[in-house]
């Protein structure tokens, strides 16, 4: 299927979308990295023994002993966090739709999107996408093949890029939306890689800015996503 861009259309559409979600997306993001600090923060606690055990670590070679001895358990916490990180930011998408339909958006709305049932199929996606990509860099790290691991996993991330998108607008099951995600990527390879590198670099640069700029930058990911694929559709509709 031939899918086409006009480009000043996803110009304007990201920049209105910018305006109006930004900031309200902004301090999500900002709540969603507290509830993840707060689950890393329970997990070194349960390894450790206790919150008290946890804060005598002083040194180096402390923190090394420990992350040596739980190794497993540190992977595996890793991936829930990763999991929980993941499906709060999704929620991002249900403030974008909102935004269409209302000039008042707030954090409620990124709630009422991952706690619906859109949200539960967007959970279950994303679990089995961790899972899948965390196996598999583990084992070929073992084998000493970490980036064939890292490159495989940024694959799955790349192909499935529209997936939650689909999941969350058009209401499809899993397994359709990843298959509507990878036709979309396979159609124009080239012109989605560099979008979303950029998107992904400009989002990261928040960091420079003593790390608290990713709450506004990071974002604009969902925000290019949503752009691309909604300005993708309308030019199919118009076309039928």
């Amino acid at each position: 299927m031939n899918y086409e861009i006009d480009q000043n259309k996803l110009s304007e559409r990201i920049l209105t979308l910018v305006k109006t979600v930004g900031v309200p997306a902004g301090l999500y993001v900002f709540l969603s990295f507290i509830i993840v600090f707060v689950v890393y923060l329970a997990g070194f606690v349960q390894m450790t023994g206790s919150a008290d055990a946890l804060f005598k670590i002083t040194t180096p070679e402390e923190l090394e002993e420990i992350l040596l001895k739980n190794a497993t358990e540190i992977l595996i916490l890793n991936t829930i966090v990763s999991v929980i990180l993941h499906f709060l930011l999704s929620g991002i998408y249900g403030m974008i739709i909102k935004s269409v339909t209302s000039p008042f958006v707030g954090l409620g709305a990124a709630f009422k999107a991952i706690f619906s049932r859109r949200g539960m199929k967007a959970f279950l996606f994303i679990t089995v996408l961790q899972i899948v990509v965390t196996s598999i860099n583990y084992l070929l790290s073992i084998s000493g093949l970490a980036m064939v691991g890292f490159v495989i996993g940024a694959l799955f991330q790349f192909l499935t890029y529209f997936t939650l998108l689909i999941i969350y607008i058009e209401n499809k099951s899993i397994v359709k939306s990843v298959s509507e995600s990878v036709s979309i990527i396979n159609s124009r390879p080239l012109f989605f890689m560099p979008i979303v590198l950029i998107t992904y670099v400009v989002s990261l640069t928040g960091i420079l800015l003593f790390g608290i700029g990713i709450i506004f930058t990071l974002p604009i990911n969902f925000i290019v996503a949503y752009s691309l694929f909604t300005v993708l559709k309308e030019n199919m509709t118009a076309k039928e």
